[in-house]
């Protein structure tokens, strides 16, 4: 049941930020997004959350708050929310601002980690296998999912689209931190799949999308 609660969570998310791959622009927003995701971290959950737009995460000792904003819910029923929480063995309760609280054990919350890492690691497989990317031959990853290698075909990557694929590993990757309240930006190292030598390595997203975000 945790599953279920762990894929809607991961897919709502996955909804709001696949805009991103659009253009560079929408992936300055993300960032932002997450970047106030991160800040509200630090901060304890509670009920009075009209001034929250990003996920909050807020770990106890033995369990785990999530507040999730009322853009995820659209046309959801409070009571179809609480009884899909109910179900998975999770508490969730509507905010006035129609965002909704899940409350879970931390082996609960731990459960659900997992999943989402499942599904993360089957977005990153799918980079490579799906034929979108055709000079995209492999992506690994760290077991924290910060720090990523792509194998290419340099000289078909390099003359082509498939550097967009480095958004899709980030907006990935960007679930998973959002959930942890980790530090969001991720490395990307590229590795030229027949000398097997990294070619590039940058932060993700780049520095001058963070000091745009800076001058808004």
């Amino acid at each position: 049941m945790v599953k279920r609660i762990a894929i809607v969570l991961f897919l709502g998310m996955t909804m709001v930020f696949s805009g991103c791959s659009s253009n560079s622009q929408e992936a300055s927003s993300a960032s932002s997004s997450a970047a106030a995701s991160q800040s509200s971290a630090q901060e304890p959950a509670s009920s009075d959350t009209s001034s929250e737009q990003a996920v909050s995460v807020d770990e106890n000792l033995l369990s785990v708050e999530i507040i999730m904003p009322a853009y995820f819910f659209e046309g959801s029923e409070p009571q179809d929310v609480i009884a899909e929480a109910e179900a998975a063995g999770i508490e969730a309760s509507p905010n006035d601002d129609g965002s909704y609280t899940y409350k879970m054990s931390k082996s609960q919350y731990n459960d659900m980690m997992d999943e989402i890492k499942i599904t993360l690691d089957e977005a990153l497989k799918d980079i490579y296998e799906s034929g979108d990317y055709p000079s995209v031959k492999l992506v690994e990853a760290d077991s924290e999912y910060k720090n990523f290698k792509m194998y290419v075909d340099r000289e078909e990557f390099e003359s082509s689209f498939d550097s967009f694929a480095k958004l899709n590993v980030y907006v990935s990757s960007l679930m998973y931190h959002v959930l942890t309240g980790d530090d969001y930006r991720i490395n990307i190292s590229l590795i030229d799949n027949d000398t097997k030598e990294e070619f590039s390595s940058e932060l993700y997203p780049p520095d001058e999308a963070l000091e745009e975000e800076s001058a808004q």
